[in-house]
C-alpha cells in the first residue's frame, strides 16, 4: 500500500478475496414458485397452507420464514485502487471494485429427501433476492484543495425470473422472455457528485450537490417482484434524482 509504481502515481492497492461458506439450519423466505410446485406435487399442508386460490386461480403465495436446511455458497471479491501524487491541477483517485458470486445452493426438505436448488443469477421476487453473478462498481474522484468531484459507476448483471403462475392472470405472459421465464437485463447507473470545502470558514462547512442515475438508465422491470414491479434491494427507485446538502462538522 502506498508504494510509488511510477513518478505520477502516489499509492497503488489490489486486493482479492475468495469464500466458500456454509450455513447449517439456515431460516428464510421459500421461493413462492418452489411453494406452489412442492403444493401440486406432495399435497402437503405445510405447503399447501400458504397459497391462497380464488377458483382456478392463484391470487397469494405466502413466504413464511422457514428451516429450509442449509445454504452453500462460492464467491470471489477483488478490488483495484490507485491514487496519483498531487499536481497543480490536483489529484485523482480510482477504485474498481467487483464481486462474482460462483455458486448459491439452497438445501430444503422435499418428499424424497434433501433438493438442492442453484440460485445464481435468478431472482426470486417474492420477497425480493436478486442473486447476481456479477457486481462491480468503478470509482472515479478529483480532487483539488476545496473542491472534490466524484463519479460512481455501478454494473449489475442480468437475472433470470420465473414467470409461470406470476403474470398470466393478468394476461402478461407474452411480456416474458420465454413462456415460462424472464430474462431481467444487466444495468449500468451513474452517479455524479460535487463538494466544497471552503477552508476560509475553518474546514467546517462542506456544500454538495449531485445527480443519481445521471443518464436515467431503465430500471429493469420484475415481473415476480411484489413491491413495485422491481427489486428495490439491488435497483434505485426508477429515474434521475437530484440532491444539495449542506454540512456543519462540529469537531
Amino acid at each position: 500500500d502506498g508504494s510509488e509504481v511510477f513518478s505520477g502515481l502516489g499509492g497503488f492497492t489490489f486486493e482479492i478475496n475468495y469464500y466458500d461458506i456454509t450455513v447449517d439450519n439456515a431460516i428464510q423466505a421459500p421461493d413462492a414458485g418452489d411453494v406452489l410446485t412442492q403444493c401440486v406435487q406432495t399435497l402437503q399442508p405445510i405447503y399447501c397452507d400458504n397459497v391462497t386460490r380464488v377458483g382456478a386461480t392463484v391470487t397469494r403465495i405466502d413466504g413464511v420464514l422457514l428451516n429450509i436446511g442449509g445454504i452453500e455458497t462460492t464467491g470471489l471479491d477483488w478490488s483495484v485502487s490507485f491514487v496519483t501524487n498531487e499536481q497543480d491541477w490536483g489529484s485523482i483517485d480510482v477504485t474498481w471494485a467487483n464481486t462474482h458470486l460462483f455458486d448459491y445452493t439452497e438445501f430444503t426438505e422435499g418428499p424424497d429427501g434433501v433438493v438442492s436448488t442453484s440460485r445464481e443469477g435468478t431472482e426470486l421476487g417474492s420477497p425480493e433476492r436478486g442473486y447476481l453473478e456479477w457486481r462491480s462498481t468503478l470509482t472515479i474522484g478529483w480532487s483539488n484543495n476545496d473542491w472534490r468531484v466524484t463519479a460512481i459507476n455501478r454494473y449489475m448483471d442480468s437475472l433470470t425470473e420465473q414467470c409461470t403462475g406470476l403474470v398470466a392472470d393478468f394476461g402478461l405472459t407474452d411480456l416474458c422472455s420465454t413462456p415460462t421465464t424472464n430474462k431481467i437485463d444487466a444495468t449500468f447507473y451513474t452517479d455524479v457528485q460535487a463538494t466544497w470545502t471552503p477552508s476560509n470558514l475553518d474546514g467546517r462547512w462542506s456544500f454538495q450537490a449531485g445527480i443519481q442515475n445521471l443518464f436515467d438508465e431503465d430500471t429493469p422491470i420484475c415481473y415476480s417482484c411484489d413491491l413495485n414491479s422491481f427489486d428495490g434491494t439491488l435497483h434505485p427507485i426508477p429515474g434521475s434524482f437530484w440532491f444539495a446538502r449542506v454540512g456543519y462538522s462540529l469537531d
